[in-house]
Parts: C-alpha cells; structure tokens; sequence
C-alpha cells in the first residue's frame, strides 16, 4: 500500500483563503492600533498642551499684582521727575514737604548768638 502526501486542491484553496483572511486581520489590526496609538498620542499632546496654557495664564495671573506695582513705580518716578523739570527753582523739604528755596529764605528764621 502506497501513501501519497498529496494535498487535495480544495485544501491548498481552502489554506490560501485562511491565510488571506490571516494576513488581512493582521493588517487590519495594525493599522487599527496605529490609529489608536495616533489618537492617544494627540490626546495627550492636547493635554499638554492646555497644560502648559493653564501655567501660561497662572503665572500670568500671578505676576499681574507685581507688574501694576512696578508700573506704578515707575509712574510716580515719572511724575516725580516731571515736577522736578516744572520747578525749575532749588526745593528744600521742609515738614514732608517740597518748598522753594525762596519761601524758605524769607520765613522767619531763628537767631543764635
């Protein structure tokens, strides 16, 4: 009795067709996970990125107080400079107050002997 290893052909059919629907289930499933993998990695670029807004406006909000009082500084230098150009005259402070050197002059003025 003779044995032969042949295989039908409707076998080797059969083995095409499961090795088509294989091979086209892995394609699928990789593109599948590439987009899933995609979508992930946007979403967590989204949230870092409205992370790094949410720091933006905190710190913002945070350095907003100091910014208005280096502004307002800044001003009251300027004002201060500005009086100093208008009063063109030498100021002595006197009681907490800037007075012209010719008022000063002409108060009355304590004697010492």
């Amino acid at each position: 009795m003779e044995t032969t290893n042949a295989i039908p052909i409707n076998e080797v059919s059969v083995f095409k067709e499961n090795l088509q629907s294989v091979q086209g289930f892995v394609v699928n499933s990789i593109k599948d996970k590439r987009q899933a993998f995609a979508d992930g990695f946007a979403h967590f670029k989204e949230g870092l990125t409205q992370a790094f807004n949410d720091k933006k406006n905190y710190v913002h909000l945070l350095t907003l107080p100091v910014n208005n009082f280096l502004k307002d500084l800044a001003q009251i230098e300027r004002e201060f400079e500005e009086e100093l150009r208008k009063n063109t005259e030498y100021c002595v402070p006197l009681n907490g107050k800037m007075v012209p050197s010719s008022e000063v002059l002409n108060m009355q003025m304590e004697e010492n002997y």
